[in-house]
């Protein structure tokens, strides 16, 4: 062991023991803190939107909690707090709840966070609730249920609202590609969040690192390995250049490692050394947890190509036993068990090598069919996803077609209401009309037209003898109704007036302005008119009607009657009596 490590080795044992000893002395009194008489008297006191600020960041010091008995007994406190005073800071307790270990057995927080948050009209907190839920498969695994989740929460967002917010769903979206092994689409999306930072020339955040760190990663997945070195050699030069925040050391530290493993992958054992002695020489509190345990995998791995099996055994051992590592270890898994198979192998030791193969196989095949299931799962749930959305903008569409054709066929349909209303009082009018006014007013009234017209014209016999005719066979036709008689012809009626057929026929149309046919047809029915209003239609039929009146036929008489008052009788017997108590 050289003396820099057991300088480090002891630093990390002092950091251990002054935390342990600031645990047993401070943790208490740090957790009693955080729930304090003044505390809870401030939260009561304090307004909706103060409220919940301050519960949100009560839960961050929660989470800081190491002492389990302490967070649950504070947990409980601000779960039943925020359960009792607001729904939106209750969506903290519930979400919590769910994301923490302790209560993975209470079914049904998630939903009733989302209901919270949609019942308060809250979109933020909505938002963060479906986060939260394609976050919490994502660590379990469960790629298709962490997608469904996610795509949710990503339609959630309008395009003109998608900012750095939006990019940690899509960076999610990456991570679900990645760990499900769709390669292709990780960098598909990957790259699209790493052009949009080239665009705005943005390489003060972390992201714009995370994605060429990633897009490299995929790299060397797929065996592209001068393409990785390139991702990783242009992270770290704009991180040592522009990069300047509190986690710079660890992402730098990071992305040397990645370099590293490039150099393992093509054998360089000189520049894979200088690398992971460049991390050996940042401060250890600036290096976090994962970071030193790919650390210490990349030591292992250089240790083995060096021909160091025992000390590549050793910092494998270092990996397994790190009790902070216990929920990563299973990123070095199967590699793990491949490399400590290779060790045994080169010391001579077969039968633990056979056994660590075993294990690799086997854990390689579960790994592989875990991920083509996931693969599956997620292809799945994004073409359902599509498909529904698909569906959605048709059933949108169809539906906003059908509530204009609904329209207009109302507007037609009233329209179609509003003529036929008219129609029907313009009938009724008719129907009216030949009830006040007799064929013998209109007679006398076309009489008077008639001889106004003719009154400053010079007299002449011809007219005069019209005149004259045109008032007996008026006279006949109103005392003796030869109209009646069905075979009533010009002929006969002129030789009762003792005159021949063309001066009646003339008479006719000079005095009353229209044929001998229509003349007769008008008194008949005036005079089917009073028979209908008189109540004659009560007992007998349209037939016996026509006939009593003077036609020969039932058509011949629906014509004539039509003609005459506008409407049919079939029509004027229905509304004649409703017209005359109107009246």
């Amino acid at each position: 062991m050289t003396v820099k490590n057991i300088f480090q080795t002891a630093v990390r044992f002092c950091f251990i023991v002054i935390f342990l000893l600031g645990y047993f002395f401070n943790f208490q009194t740090f957790g009693q803190d955080i729930l304090s008489e003044k505390t809870l008297t401030d939260l009561k006191q304090s307004d909706r939107a103060a409220f919940r600020e301050k519960i949100s960041l009560l839960y961050d010091s929660v989470n800081q909690l190491h002492e389990i008995s302490t967070r649950t007994a504070i947990a409980d406190q601000l779960f039943e707090l925020t359960k009792n005073r607001d729904g939106l800071a209750h969506v903290n307790s519930l979400l919590f709840r769910k994301m923490n270990t302790l209560y993975n057995n209470e079914k049904g927080l998630f939903r009733q966070a989302y209901l919270l948050a949609e019942e308060s009209g809250d979109f933020d907190a909505m938002c963060l609730v479906e986060y939260s839920r394609a976050r919490y498969f994502l660590a379990r695994k469960q790629y298709d249920s962490a997608m469904v989740y996610l795509l949710h929460y990503r339609d959630m967002n309008p395009e003109d609202m998608r900012g750095e917010g939006f990019r940690n769903i899509v960076n999610l979206m990456g991570d679900i590609y990645y760990h499900a092994g769709l390669y292709e689409q990780a960098r598909d999306v990957y790259r699209s969040l790493y052009d949009q930072y080239v665009q705005e020339n943005n390489w003060v955040f972390y992201r714009p690192y995370v994605m060429m760190d990633n897009l490299g990663q995929i790299c060397l997945k797929t065996g592209n390995i001068e393409k990785a070195g390139s991702w990783f050699r242009l992270s770290l030069e704009r991180a040592e250049k522009y990069l300047h925040t509190p986690y710079r050391i660890n992402t730098i530290a990071y992305i040397r490692l990645k370099l590293a493993e490039t150099a393992l992958r093509t054998d360089d054992l000189k520049g894979a050394e200088a690398f992971l002695q460049d991390v050996a020489a940042y401060p250890a509190d600036m290096i976090q947890d994962d970071v030193w345990l790919d650390y210490l995998w990349q030591q292992a791995c250089f240790l083995y190509k060096k021909g160091n099996y025992e000390a590549s055994f050793l910092k494998l051992n270092e990996i397994i036993k790190t009790e902070t590592a216990a929920a990563s270890v299973q990123t070095f898994v199967p590699e793990i068990y491949q490399l400590l198979s290779d060790i045994y192998y080169a010391k001579g030791d077969f039968e633990d090598a056979l056994n660590f193969s075993r294990i690799y196989i086997q854990k390689t095949d579960s790994i592989r069919a875990n991920e083509y299931l996931a693969q599956s799962m997620i292809i799945l749930s994004d073409h359902n996803h599509t498909v529904t959305k698909m569906e959605l903008q048709k059933t949108k569409t169809q539906s906003k077609y059908l509530f204009w054709g609904l329209l207009v066929l109302t507007f037609l349909f009233l329209f179609l209401l509003w003529v036929l209303y008219n129609l029907h009082r313009s009938k009724l009018a008719l129907v009216r009309k030949s009830i006040v006014q007799s064929i013998e007013d209109e007679a006398d009234k076309k009489l008077e037209e008639a001889s106004a017209d003719t009154a400053s014209e010079t007299k002449s016999d011809n007219e005069d003898r019209d005149k004259k005719l045109f008032r007996e066979l008026k006279h006949i036709m109103e005392t003796e109704k030869p109209f009646l008689d069905p075979k009533l012809s010009i002929l006969s009626l002129s030789e009762q007036l003792a005159t021949n057929r063309t001066y009646l026929s003339q008479a006719i149309n000079s005095q009353y302005h229209t044929t001998f046919p229509n003349y007769i047809n008008e008194y008949r029915i005036q005079e089917a008119v009073r028979l209908i209003t008189s109540g004659y239609t009560e007992g007998y039929t349209q037939e016996a009607l026509a006939t009593k009146v003077g036609f020969s036929s039932r058509g011949t008489f629906i014509a004539a009657f039509k003609k005459v008052t506008g409407v049919v009788p079939s029509f004027f017997i229905a509304n004649h009596k409703k017209l005359e108590a109107d009246d």
